[in-house]
């Protein structure tokens, strides 16, 4: 009985009748499924524990409530429950905390099964956004709907558009898309006839006067607009609308606006153009290309799919709704998003209920409410089906959990935001028909001890992710362009409009360059040296790299136990390294890149951070030098080793005093490398750039300098929450270089 009902219109009553009293002449024999074949021991004993305070004691048909029954495990195998709140915390932060749980289970366990499990479609963006960042491939099970992109939406308000003269607001839609990139100043100009209603667009286009008061910006875009439309026009078919569509798509510049938010071009829009293509060719070739309505209707059927060919390849990730998941299972499951209010229940045609008493049924019908009223002025009848539908739900949501938590095998995450109040001194409470209410009681407690203040101005959170960017390594990933966007329009919206995303005024398609002999780069003048590789973006994209390595090293050793004897910290690990992971202390041979099976892996999450195969090599090489470097000096072995309270990329939440009235602000922040050692509590932060002149010394001091303010605060923080003395460290891979200071005595 502890499964999930409404969602295919099923009734608990219906069952528990069956079960109770048979199906007309046929008597049933009931039996209790108690053995869980599925999930560890580690998963059922928190189940076990947790859900009978959860479910109700007894079976109530009207309320559709079912008690617990606990279940054995049939599998030995090893098994986590871990939870993870986050103080007031973002969407996109606890979705990129999701894209790391993802890496780290892809790094461990390659082969096994993820599943991100949403409680509906409209959560789904976020995380897939952080995938993508993260890049990580994954199998979306019905939830990125490709008719919900801006970028196929251009091109069906182009496909209407083109198709009828007088439909303005496709038009107007596709002026303002970012490939023509028309401000609200300009189309406000543009339309400011009251006429203008019972013109098509089009015929506005000859309109000198109008488009005179336009500023000059705009004028430029719409005459490039207008001239890639009339020349594709010239060369399109009668009869056939799409190939003129694509056409002028191409031509003002679809495919270069597919871009994301860091601005490189975006694979998986340009993706979802051609299938969007394909698809409305598909509408015309049948002769149903005539109605927004089907065309919509087509386009809420594609959906993503598979981000890669193989399954296999894609690390297993899927993501998909909780009542998709009913009967599957997987080796981790990923829980977002549990503090999330769902979507309101729908008022039906009929207010109605079903009632069953002991022999029949009995059917309660009560007047519609009025939309928007207070269900405190409906009749008493409507007020009793109301309740009554609020704790069905209520019992639905807490089977959904049960369904939920039991799909892993081996590993389960549950993910939630918590927020103090206006005052800033309680939780709030979670909403009640959200899937963290039934699990307040397990939350609560954990968020409050890891918000224990010790000092009354702030409190520390160290949360469960990892992801968070360090201030020097983080890559401006949005840029918009700045547009006065309300020129000569009041605007008296309280929320400010959002950036205008476009191509520039000037765009033009790039065209092919002529075929020229290879130069003999043997001419080239010899003291040409490429742009050095630490700096700027591709120096993150290493940094991120390199970070990871080093992480997982630590954490793989670290499963293996707690070192005892500080003194044996390098043996230690050089043994585990030659034991674990050899090719690390190897140099990696020149011409070696592409098949060295290690190498080929950190390619691929180079190419995933964004880095240009013309700097892959070079970068892949800086990677391995990096952890090389560390893995043969005894100082970089000490740090990695498995010490006592040892975090890698440790993240902590800080909520820092607001201003009366309003509660803490979070600011988070990342420690590469923490420890106790020797009764010290170390913070060790690692700076992957490369000096290339002789004066080493000088830009190890520089960095110093830098970066000394930045851990000392790291260590005051700490210092809240951890008596014993801090020591402080600056570690440098790549030229296997330290510096040490206690806070304040450097």
């Amino acid at each position: 009985m502890q499964s999930i009902y409404r969602f295919r219109d099923a009734e608990v009553m219906l069952f528990e009748r069956a079960r109770t009293k048979g199906i007309g002449p046929v008597v049933l024999e009931s039996l209790q499924l108690q053995v869980n074949f599925r999930s560890s021991p580690d998963i059922i004993e928190w189940v076990n524990t947790q859900f009978p305070a959860i479910f109700p004691t007894r079976t109530d048909v009207e309320t559709a409530a079912v008690p617990y029954a606990p279940s054995t495990a049939f599998r030995e195998i090893p098994g986590e429950v871990r939870l993870h709140p986050f103080a007031g915390g973002t969407v996109a932060q606890e979705a990129a905390a999701v894209a790391d749980l993802c890496r780290v289970a892809l790094d461990e366990r390659p082969q096994e099964s993820i599943a991100i499990l949403l409680r509906s479609r409209a959560q789904a963006g976020p995380v897939v956004a952080a995938l993508r960042d993260a890049g990580l491939p994954y199998r979306s099970v019905d939830m990125d709907v490709l008719g919900e992109r801006p970028v196929v939406r251009d091109i069906v308000a182009l496909t209407l558009a083109l198709r009828y003269p007088h439909d303005r607001l496709h038009w107007l839609a596709v002026l303002r898309s970012p490939a023509v990139g028309l401000t609200l100043a300009d189309l406000t100009v543009f339309c400011r006839d009251p006429q203008d209603g019972r013109r098509a667009i089009p015929a506005q286009f000859a309109d000198a006067e109008r488009i005179a008061g336009m500023s000059k910006d705009g004028r430029a875009r719409l005459a490039r607009f207008r001239a890639v439309a009339d020349e594709a026009r010239q060369r399109a078919s009668r009869d056939a609308l799409m190939p003129w569509v694509e056409s002028v798509w191409l031509g003002i510049g679809g495919p270069a606006a597919c871009r994301g938010p860091d601005g490189a071009v975006s694979a998986v829009d340009l993706d979802a153009a051609e299938r969007a293509f394909q698809c409305l060719g598909a509408l015309e070739a049948a002769g149903r290309l005539w109605r927004q309505s089907v065309i919509e209707a087509a386009m809420a059927e594609l959906y993503a799919g598979i981000a890669v060919d193989d399954v296999e390849q894609a690390g297993g990730i899927q993501i998909m709704t909780l009542h998709k998941s009913k009967g599957l299972e997987f080796d981790t499951v990923i829980l977002p998003s549990l503090d999330r209010r769902p979507k309101n229940d729908t008022t039906g045609l009929i207010n109605w209920f079903e009632r069953s008493s002991d022999d029949d049924y009995r059917l309660l019908l009560a007047p519609l409410e009025r939309p928007g009223r207070d269900l405190r002025d409906a009749d008493r009848l409507s007020r009793l089906i109301r309740k009554i539908r609020e704790r069905r739900s209520l019992e639905e949501t807490r089977r959904l959990l049960y369904v939920a938590c039991t799909r892993a095998r081996r590993s389960l995450h549950l993910l939630a935001r918590l927020e103090y109040n206006a005052q800033g001194d309680a939780l709030k409470s979670p909403v009640g028909s959200s899937l963290l209410a039934p699990l307040r009681s397990v939350f609560e407690p954990l968020f409050e001890a890891r918000c224990a203040a010790a000092a009354s101005e702030a409190e520390v959170v160290a949360t469960a992710s990892a992801t968070a960017k360090r201030d020097d390594d983080a890559p401006d990933r949005f840029t918009e362009d700045s547009v006065p966007e309300h020129d000569g329009v009041t605007n008296t919206h309280p929320v400010a409009a959002p950036p205008l995303r476009r191509l520039p005024a000037d765009w033009t398609m790039p065209v092919m360059a002529a075929f020229r002999p290879s130069r003999d780069d043997s001419a080239a003048p010899l003291d040409r040296k490429p742009p050095p590789l630490w700096g700027g973006r591709d120096g993150r994209d290493i940094g991120t790299v390199v970070h990871r390595q080093l992480q997982l090293l630590a954490d793989g050793m670290a499963r293996e136990g707690v070192l005892t004897d500080s003194g044996k910290a390098v043996a230690c690990v050089r043994a585990w390294i030659e034991s674990e992971h050899p090719d690390w202390l190897v140099p990696l041979e020149r011409g070696a890149e592409q098949a060295h099976p290690l190498a080929a892996k950190l390619r691929r999450e180079l190419q995933a951070e964004g880095m240009p195969m013309s700097r892959m090599n070079a970068a892949l090489v800086q990677v391995w030098k990096a952890v090389h470097n560390t893995l043969e000096d005894d100082v970089g072995c000490w740090i990695l080793a498995p010490h006592a309270e040892a975090r890698s990329e440790w993240a902590l939440s800080i909520a820092e005093a607001s201003a009366a009235g309003h509660a803490p602000r979070a600011a988070n922040y990342i420690i590469d490398r923490s420890f106790v050692d020797d009764g010290q509590r170390w913070i060790i932060d690692y700076k992957t750039g490369e000096h290339e002149g002789s004066d080493l010394a000088g830009f190890l001091d520089t960095q110093f300098e830098r970066y000394r303010p930045q851990l000392e605060n790291y260590a005051d923080i700490i210092g809240r929450v951890d008596s014993r003395p801090v020591m402080l460290g600056l570690y440098f891979p790549l030229h296997a270089e330290w510096k040490a200071w206690q806070p304040g005595r450097a």
